[in-house]
């Protein structure tokens, strides 16, 4: 799997530059049908070739490959043809220089405080896990089910955020900043539409839902109780992910980062800790699913409503004057 983490960096680049220019078609098709070849390549090494584990391993690597040459081709400004997919319009080009100091500095500056939220995001389910731990294996199934469930949710923010900050990035750098704060505005109004709409939904059907990774009466009460909460919770996702998709267009990243930090570490995980040493018991982890989504949603949401992020984009402008 070791050489496909390159290959998904690779992929990841390119996909997010043809985001940034409003092009999702072509990045689902390549993606998309490298999904489809992951699952085809897996099932003859494992079923055909009999590699067992090693051959789900190689047909990702292989498939996540595919993707990357296949994305690389229009990222070099090479024509699809008649597929549909278009080349990107900022292409790659061998004779720009390989080192720019200036859009390195900024990289550093933009993109270390959001590796430093994705991390503090993924890493706080450890502690979380140990506390659900002390309430036995079926509280455990529970929060990792809900938790499953609450990303398959989520999945909607992948859309909705990315399409927050391109199209906000996109305005700023036409030096349109009404424009921007419009865009921004809707697609937030519109994710807390979608998200009360699904939330609705797989509450009202959050016992069938447990039924389906649980058996038993007293397992599914428990596991349908946490994925109620848990589509409650993605509501704050909801709001958290388009409302710093906006700022994160605009550069702003370091101030999301902050609000990951209080959200699950200032609320969400002290609140199940209290459930643990106290009466409250669970009902700490109910809280904490809500708190690390609602908390940081709420602070990007004030923050994006504040404005400062038009001066922030203003660094990273062509032209750029912070001082306007």
């Amino acid at each position: 799997m070791t050489p496909a983490v390159l290959f998904e960096m690779l992929n990841l680049i390119a996909s997010r530059t043809y985001t940034g220019v409003g092009d999702t078609f072509t990045e689902m098709v390549i993606r998309s049908g490298g999904a489809v070849l992951n699952v085809v390549l897996s099932a003859v090494f494992i079923f055909g070739l009999g590699m067992g584990v090693a051959g789900a391993g190689l047909g990702t690597t292989l498939s996540t490959g595919a993707v990357m040459i296949v994305l690389g081709w229009g990222m070099f400004g090479r024509s699809y043809g008649a597929l549909g997919m278009e080349p990107s319009p900022v292409p790659i080009s061998l004779s720009t220089p390989v080192i720019d100091p200036a859009i390195v500095r900024q990289l550093l500056e933009v993109s270390a405080p959001e590796i430093g939220r994705r991390l503090a995001q993924g890493f706080v389910i450890f502690p979380l896990l140990w506390i659900a731990a002390s309430f036995g294996p079926v509280v455990v199934t529970a929060l990792e089910v809900a938790r499953r469930v609450r990303a398959m949710i989520n999945s909607i923010n992948w859309g909705m955020s990315l399409a927050s900050s391109s199209l906000v990035g996109q305005h700023l750098g036409a030096d349109e900043e009404s424009e921007a704060d419009a865009y921004g505005a809707g697609i937030i109004r519109l994710a807390m539409v979608v998200y009360l709409i699904v939330a609705a939904t797989v509450i009202l059907f959050a016992s069938p839902i447990a039924g389906l990774f649980v058996s038993g009466s007293e397992e599914v009460a428990v596991t349908s109780t946490f994925v109620i909460v848990a589509a409650i919770s993605a509501i704050g996702l909801g709001l958290d992910g388009t409302a710093s998709g906006a700022l994160v267009g605009a550069g702003d990243t370091r101030w999301p980062f902050v609000a990951s930090l209080i959200g699950r570490y200032g609320f969400a995980l002290p609140a199940a800790l209290f459930g643990l040493v106290t009466p409250l018991g669970v009902v700490g982890l109910y809280l904490a699913l809500v708190l690390e989504s609602f908390v940081p949603g709420s602070i990007n949401y004030g923050l994006f409503k504040s404005g400062r992020w038009k001066v922030v984009s203003r660094r990273y402008r062509p032209n750029g004057d912070a001082s306007r």
